[in-house]
């Protein structure tokens, strides 16, 4: 059995943060990763992907709300936006049509915004890893 320190030493995969021996992983620049993970991270360098180097920074509570609460400004300027304009569309006939007509209006309203919010969030991160909040708070997820 060897015992010798570099057969102790352990680092954890750049790719998918398990800690393996050191002897039994690549190294790229201060990055080490394991031999499951080696294709894809090799496909990623062969791209110019953006490869994750080193450990990795966790961002904290007020940053985070920070990003959060400009999310929320953002999705409330676009919401607010799409019902003033659905309202002055309908102008004076919205006060004069049944109530059911305008129950249902502010339903399919909803649903709209609410598919703006998920598809904000969904679309933001799926591309770029992060959405405009936390772009501008320089957070990552």
């Amino acid at each position: 059995m060897d015992l010798s320190p570099s057969s102790l030493a352990t680092a954890r995969c750049a790719e998918c943060g398990s800690i393996f021996a050191v002897d039994d992983m690549i190294r790229h620049g201060n990055a080490f990763v394991c031999a499951n993970c080696k294709p894809l991270f090799m496909q990623k360098l062969a791209e110019g992907a953006d490869i994750r180097t080193g450990e990795m920074r966790y961002a904290g509570f007020w940053l985070r709300f920070g990003g959060v609460l400009l999310d929320a400004i953002i999705l409330i300027v676009v919401n607010s936006t799409l019902q003033l304009i659905v309202v002055f569309a309908m102008g004076q006939s919205f006060l004069t049509q049944p109530e059911d007509s305008g129950v249902v209006l502010f339903l399919a309203l909803y649903l709209i915004q609410l598919v703006i919010s998920i598809s904000y969030e969904t679309i933001l991160v799926g591309k770029y890893g992060a959405t405009l909040g936390k772009m501008a708070c320089k957070i990552k997820v």
